[in-house]
């Protein structure tokens, strides 16, 4: 089935729900397609004790600011992912969820775009993407020179220190989020390096 938007946003977190406000408050029609569920690398690819890199009082999205009473504080990844949430709804946000855009094809100069799902398609002037930019890690050349039994883990997949134990740990990291994993790490029987 084919159908027609002005606008299709694709991804579901923070910078798609902003862009749907700001496209409500212009009146554009719109869709916001999410490959899983809102806020899903909230939900699915953090460390249990992750908190966010930022003060609370930082916490903004178009028509919403922090409203506890610690601003001071870095929330729980799980408190992030109630403020997308509710944010979403609040906010009237036109989400399709578990429908993932397979591929975007022009139209031709003017004709728009052609935005191909698994159950059709939608055809639309404009294509925002909103997917942020970690969405596959890069792992460095060298690490394929070590061991094959020191664990490799990239933040996606990382959940808590208990994995280290067992064996030796290398961490590499660059984003602010992924560089304060290892910190994780640092317990009794954890052999965890940091690059």
């Amino acid at each position: 089935m084919r159908e027609h938007k002005d606008v299709v946003v694709i991804g579901g977190g923070h910078a798609g729900l902003a862009m749907s406000s700001a496209l409500q408050r212009r009146g554009r029609e719109h869709v916001v397609l999410e490959r899983r569920r809102i806020g899903e690398r909230w939900r699915t690819e953090r460390w249990e004790s992750l908190r966010f890199q930022f003060p609370n009082w930082t916490l903004q999205l178009p028509g919403y600011s922090f409203r506890g009473n610690d601003p001071d504080r870095f929330a729980h990844y799980s408190e992030i992912l109630r403020v997308v949430e509710d944010y979403a709804v609040s906010m009237g946000v036109p989400v399709r969820e578990h429908t993932e855009a397979l591929a975007i094809t022009g139209r031709g100069a003017g004709e728009g775009f052609e935005v191909s799902l698994a159950e059709g398609s939608i055809h639309t002037q404009r294509v925002v993407i909103a997917t942020g930019p970690f969405q596959r890690p890069r792992i460095p050349q060298l690490a394929r020179d070590l061991p094959p039994s020191a664990l490799q883990i990239d933040p996606t997949h990382y959940r808590s220190p208990r994995r280290c134990r067992q064996a030796p740990c290398s961490w590499w990291a660059a984003a602010p989020q992924a560089a304060r994993s290892p910190t994780n790490c640092y317990m009794p029987g954890a052999a965890c390096t940091c690059r």
